[in-house]
Formats: C-alpha cells, structure tokens, sequence
C-alpha cells in the first residue's frame, strides 16, 4: 500500500535537493512546512494508516524483538503481572506468557485485538483517547507497558496515558520516540518531556535500568539504525 508519508515525514522528492535544502533551512518556510505536515497528518484518517498493511508489518518486525524484550524484562525485573496498554498484535505479551508472566493487554485496533485473541491472550478494547473510557480499570500489576504509544496520541491524551499506566502500577515501562518516525504522530516529545510528566506523578526514572535494557534491546527491524530508548520509571516511596 503507498503512503503519502516516508517515516513520518512528507516526501520533498518533487523538489530539486538544492531547492528543498534551501526551503528547510529558511526559518518562515520550514515553519510553513512543519504547518502542512501538521495538516496531512491531522487530516489523515487514522484506519488509513493502521490498517492491515500496518499491523502485518508490526507482526514481522516483533517476531525476533519480542523474545527478546520479554526475557530483558524478565530478567531484570522478575514481574508476577505484567499489563501491555498498546500491546499491539501482543506479539510481547505472548513471549512474557511463554516466561511463565500472567499478562494482560489493552488497544484500541480491531486489526490488533484480532491478532491477540488468535493468541489466546487476555486483551481488552480500550480507546486511549477517550478520557471515560480510559478510567476503567484493568487491575494492578507488579509493571505496565507502554512501547511506542504516547507519541500516536494527541497531547491531553498522550498525558492522560501516562496518568493511566502510573494509575495500575508502581513500575511503569514506557518508550516513545523523539522523533517522528510514525505515521501519525501527534505527541512527539523529547525524553525529557514524558520524564517530567512521571515525576509529576511520583514516579523516577530508574537510570540504570533504562540504560541496561537500551543496551540489550535490539534495534526495531523497521528502522535498523535506531533503537528504541526504553524508559523505566519506578514509584518514589519518599
């Protein structure tokens, strides 16, 4: 399926490069470019861009991380209840069961609750964007995930997101790109914003483990040269 968008980011390919690095470096057209990408990404329906293709995808790219992130967590972190709020096709979930970890998840895409429920796993529908929707509760666990979710959401969302993980754990194991490699991305913020967002709520960020799963963690098979920078945030008990 074609895509107007090439990793996040409106294709310059009509422009000659001498003339598209001149548009870029000019601060009132940049800001104007930076508008019209705004533009097509709101304007873009969000079945349109997480539809099949999207998600088959998805499913190859975590077939040999999966495993991997799974016994990283395992590992280091030894959780009893582990809750995957955007799990996805619960590729994740499925290998975290497999460790003998009793895992739930939660999203939004039919496409994706159809992938976990041919796993077996124990998935709930849950609209992130919905303020109601997200207070219902899915219980308490020793650690809640969230990988590569918060930036697809708008702001108030994207923060209510992080108030809902803080809500059903006291480890919380969270990612988001800084940059925008999605879609449709609508809260792409750097580290430093989602760490003030947690300490808002109590929560610290675990710098030795955050840097032991980086290190372990395999680059994302759709963009090899990045890895993902995971953030583990534990509740402070002062």
């Amino acid at each position: 399926m074609s895509s107007t968008f090439d990793n996040g980011r409106a294709a310059t390919s009509t422009f000659p490069p001498s003339f598209a690095d001149w548009l870029t470096e000019n601060t009132p057209y940049s800001n104007a470019i930076s508008a019209l990408k705004t533009w097509r990404h709101r304007s873009t329906n969000y079945h349109d861009v997480y539809d099949p293709d999207y998600f088959e995808t998805l499913e190859r790219s975590s077939w040999n991380s999966a495993p991997v992130i799974a016994r990283s967590i395992v590992d280091h972190l030894n959780p009893v209840r582990v809750v995957d709020l955007g799990c996805g096709t619960g590729n994740l979930i499925d290998n975290l069961r497999s460790l003998g970890i009793k895992s739930v998840g939660a999203d939004f895409s039919d496409l994706a609750l159809a992938y976990c429920e041919k796993r077996c796993l124990d998935v709930k529908k849950i609209d992130f964007t919905d303020a109601e929707a997200i207070r219902c509760p899915v219980g308490r666990f020793d650690l809640a995930i969230s990988l590569d979710v918060a930036h697809q959401l708008p702001k108030p969302s994207a923060i209510s997101h992080v108030a809902y993980l803080c809500h059903h754990a006291d480890r919380v194991l969270f990612t988001a790109p800084p940059c925008a490699s999605d879609r449709l991305p609508k809260c792409v913020r750097p580290a430093e914003f989602w760490i003030e967002q947690f300490r808002a709520r109590g929560f610290v960020l675990d710098y030795t483990l955050s840097a032991i799963f980086k290190a372990e963690w395999p680059a994302q098979e759709r963009a090899p040269s990045r890895k993902r920078r995971p953030l583990l945030f534990q509740r402070s008990r002062r």
